[in-house]
Formats: structure tokens, C-alpha cells, sequence
């Protein structure tokens, strides 16, 4: 599970790339590709408002105000259900248009759009994920030794079953090799 923090800011950045998707027209390879972040979760994201309605409406102002604490933005905005109905049609007749006018279509948006500028910041500076590899190895095997399946794992950690199994299955070399990959990123 993950905080109600952490969810409320990957809300608010699913948000935003759903009003870039609808404002800008382009495609999510094309956003992935401004914001450095993966497709899978920009297309991903594309579905948050019609799946978590009452979640966008219940933590967004929050989102908002602690972004604007942060200053990211200048000023917040308001979420109503009327916003997040109109929003889900036109992310639907974007999808459609898209597939229609052939998907690859390569719209050009600038790298220093102010809404690309803007989800970036929110991805890195809230929705990254920024664990300890190795500690988070050597909980999967102490957990796994202590007799707990590896979907117990899972939920304890906050990570998948098989990443989980992964993690597990690696060698002492095979996680220092990882441990100083992942030291070198930072």
C-alpha cells in the first residue's frame, strides 16, 4: 500500500498529463518522451479519471495546495465532478481522434511548456520511486526466511510478487553488482 501522500501527488500528475492528453493533443509516447516519464504510466494515467473519480475530487485540492506551498504553481484549482465528467469525454473523443488520424502522429509541444515543466517536477520531486535497493533485497530474503509467502512480501513492502521472487532469487554478487548501479544513478 502506499501513503495517502504519495497517492494524492500521483493523482495530481495523472491529472495533469490527462489535461495535456486533452489540451495539447499528443500522443502518450510523445509526453512520455517530454516528461521522462514511462509510457506504461502515462497511458496508465489516461484512465484515472474515469477509475478513481471520488479520489481525484476527495485529494486533489490538497495536491494542489501543497504543490502551490511548494511553489510550483501560482495558484490552485478547483476539481468539481462536472470538471472531471467533461474531462473524461473529451480524453475518450482524444483517444478516438488519435486512433483515427493515425496514433504516431507527432504533434509538437515545446520542452518548456509550463504543464510538461510542471508534471516533470511533480513526478520527480513526489512520485519517484527513490528505495534502497539492497536494504529492500535484504528484506525480501529476512521476510521470505521468516516463512512469509511472497505476496505477504509484496503487501509489507509495497513492491510486486514477482519482483519479490526476483529479488529473493539474486545472488550476493548479483546484488552488489545492483547495489552499485543503483548508487552511481543517485
Amino acid at each position: 500500500m502506499i501513503s495517502e501522500d504519495k497517492l494524492m501527488m500521483r493523482l495530481l500528475r495523472d491529472f495533469l498529463i490527462c489535461k495535456i492528453y486533452v489540451q495539447k493533443g499528443i500522443s502518450t509516447k510523445n509526453i512520455s518522451s517530454k516528461t521522462d516519464i514511462p509510457v506504461a504510466i502515462v497511458k496508465r494515467a489516461l484512465n484515472v479519471v474515469t477509475d478513481r473519480k471520488e479520489d481525484l475530487i476527495r485529494l486533489l485540492p490538497q495536491a494542489f495546495k501543497k504543490v502551490k506551498d511548494d511553489n510550483l504553481i501560482k495558484e490552485e484549482q478547483t476539481v468539481t465532478e462536472e470538471l472531471l465528467s467533461r474531462l473524461e469525454i473529451a480524453l475518450e473523443l482524444e483517444k478516438q481522434s488519435l486512433i483515427v488520424n493515425n496514433k504516431y502522429v507527432h504533434n509538437s509541444i515545446a520542452y518548456a511548456d509550463e504543464d510538461i515543466i510542471l508534471v516533470k517536477n511533480i513526478h520527480h520531486k513526489y512520485c519517484e520511486n527513490k528505495r534502497d535497493l539492497v536494504l529492500t533485497i535484504n528484506q525480501v530474503k529476512q521476510l521470505r526466511d521468516a516463512d512469509l509467502s511472497y505476496g505477504q512480501i509484496a503487501l509489507k513492502l509495497g513492491i510486486s510478487k514477482s519482483l519479490a521472487h526476483k529479488y529473493y532469487n539474486l545472488s550476493d554478487e548479483e546484488v552488489l553488482s545492483l547495489g552499485e548501479k543503483s548508487a552511481k544513478k543517485r
